[in-house]
Order: structure tokens, then sequence, then C-alpha cells
């Protein structure tokens, strides 16, 4: 009986956090107080996740337990696998509310490369090879001519970065506030659902506040869905990409016909590492010499 109570008070709060989803006002809210909902919901979501993987435990001991204790058994599990329904619920809730507070303003697909015709750029982002090739026109107007490589970190198993066509959309921020409770510098936006170009994650909404592990995962599959580079390269695109310009994201067996290029730092090392991201421009980066 405790159990059945404690799990039906796990998915009592659980609908409450959802219809505080509908309830929340629209705008940006304060980061501390989004840090503090989206811990809340995930709490929620994850007690309920242990409340599935107990029952189905206890539906396996039914099924070797006595024939009198079986029922009993049975009885307490069944209760527990109506909590997925509740769990994935929760979860896409939380994504789908900071989607709503984050989403940018929707430009039509791009269909080809024409599509770009009077921007100077078109983006291709090889997410098997973790590696962005940036192109300029020929002399005919096709995007043909390899301008500038980044090496990258697209999405981690189960946070894919979708492939495709896309384009630069409007929304670019100097910093964004991420789904994890991080921060991403120079931020500009390529596919509806919070995709961004961004920087490397950083703790706090400081520049000497970048996460080292992260740093050293880029080339490797690493985010939540967005593309990951350097503060340099993130920066580029933030400031010479306008509205439009196209991207394309695939999977391909090489990275591009600029190769893959290294971080500019390297691997950093509890040594070497000062909080800084060593590609950043910014003057008073410690990276840079003279600092």
């Amino acid at each position: 009986m405790k159990r059945k109570f404690a799990l039906l008070l796990a998915c009592a709060l659980a609908f409450a956090l959802l219809a505080g989803c509908q309830a929340k006002p629209a705008g940006e809210p304060e980061a501390e107080a989004m840090r503090v909902w989206l811990g809340a919901c995930a709490d929620v979501a994850a007690n309920v996740r242990e409340s599935m993987l107990e029952g189905q435990a206890l539906l396996e001991q039914a099924r070797i337990a006595p024939p009198k204790a079986r029922i009993s058994v049975a009885r307490t599990a069944a209760v527990k696998p109506q909590a997925v329904a509740h769990a994935l619920a929760a979860e896409a809730a939380i994504k789908d509310e900071w989607i709503r507070w984050h989403k940018p303003a929707v430009l039509p697909p791009v269909q080809t490369q024409s599509a770009a015709q009077g921007l100077p750029y078109y983006i291709m982002v090889n997410r098997a090879q973790n590696t962005v090739t940036v192109y300029t026109k020929d002399a005919d107007g096709n995007f043909t001519v390899p301008f500038k490589a980044m090496v990258c970190s697209t999405g981690r198993p189960g946070c894919e970065t979708p492939t495709g066509e896309f384009s630069v959309m409007s929304f670019k921020a100097p910093w964004c506030y991420m789904i994890d409770g991080s921060y991403g510098q120079y931020s500009t936006g390529f596919r509806e659902g919070g995709y961004l170009f961004h920087s490397i994650c950083y703790t706090a909404k400081s520049k000497d506040a970048m996460m080292m592990d992260e740093y050293n995962m880029l080339g490797q599959f690493a985010s939540a869905g967005c593309v990951r580079l350097q503060v340099a390269d993130a920066k580029w695109i933030y400031d010479n990409c306008a509205v439009g310009t196209g991207v394309l994201v695939y999977d391909g067996d090489v990275p591009g016909p600029l190769g893959k290029p290294q971080t500019l730092g390297g691997q950093l090392t509890e040594e070497s590492y000062n909080g800084w991201d060593p590609s950043d421009p910014d003057p008073e980066n410690p990276w840079l010499a003279g600092n």
C-alpha cells in the first residue's frame, strides 16, 4: 500500500508539473527559476522511471512466485507500467516548454543551393565526421569552393543532430541559456526546434567558466542535438552567415575537402585549463599573447 501510494503521489506530481507547463506565461524566465523548475521536472521523471523498473522486476517475481503469492505480487506490479506514460509525458513537456521559450523564427527550408543565391556562404555539417565545411561560390554561382573548415560536436546517441537541408534563422544570441542548464556563446539557429550552432558549454554566463571536458570532446558526438564549435568558429558563423544561409547536415565517409581541423588548444589538462576557450578572440582571453 505504501509503495502504491508513493507511486500515485509521484504521478500526481508529474501531472501537476505538466499542468504548470501549460500555465506558465510565455517569455524567457529568470535563469535560476528555470533551472530549479527543470530540475524538479527531471526528478519526477526519474522517480517514475524508477517505479517502472521496479514494476518490471515485480512482474518477473510474479512469474516465479508460488501460485498463492502471484496475485498479490502481480497486483502491485500492475500499477507500475502505468508510470511509463507519465514519465514520457513529463520529459516531453520539459523539452516542449523549453522550445516554446527559445523557438526561433521559422524560415522556409532550403530546397537547393540556388535558394541561397545572393548570400556568400553555404554551410555543410558532416555529422558522421563532426566537421563543418563552409563553401563559397564558383564562377558559375554554385557553392563548390571550400572556404573554411571547423571541428565540431554533433548530437550524441539518442540526441542525434537531424540530417537534411535547413537555413540560418533569425535567432542569434551572444549568450544563450541551454536546455541542460548550461550557457553557450554566439548561438545561431538553423532548424526549428531549438537546433543551434554555438560554442562549447559554460557553467555560468562568464567567459572563464567553459567546461573543459566538453571542450576536449570536440570532434566527437557530445551535444544534445546542436552543433558545438570553438568560440572563434561559433562567432564566425554568428557574424558572417546571414538569415537564409543554406545549411546541409549529412553523413559522409571523409570530413571534407579541407579535412578535420584540430582544436586550437589541443586537449586541455588541469594544468593548462584556465576556464577560457583558447580560440576566444576576446582581448581578455589569457590564452592570447600578452595576457
